[in-house]
């Protein structure tokens, strides 16, 4: 996980296997929240993703493991 320091964003890796736009569809269908797919900024950003969000890294943390509580 990277930035979140000096902007409302942060770069999350997705979990092994898993392309960012299937990141994409799980986070919309299983959490009602849209991220960003990496894959959208170039061949370099697939197997990540962008969360804008105002929280805190455990949140985020949470998030990417997959929990829903």
């Amino acid at each position: 996980m990277y930035g979140g320091v000096n902007a409302p964003y942060i770069w999350v890796s997705t979990p092994k296997g898993t392309t960012s736009w299937e990141m994409f569809d799980r986070m919309l269908g299983e959490a009602n929240v849209v991220i960003t797919p990496g894959s959208g900024f170039g061949a370099m950003g697939e197997g990540w993703f962008r969360i804008s969000a105002f929280t805190r890294a455990p949140m985020s943390k949470k998030w990417r493991s997959g929990s829903r509580r």
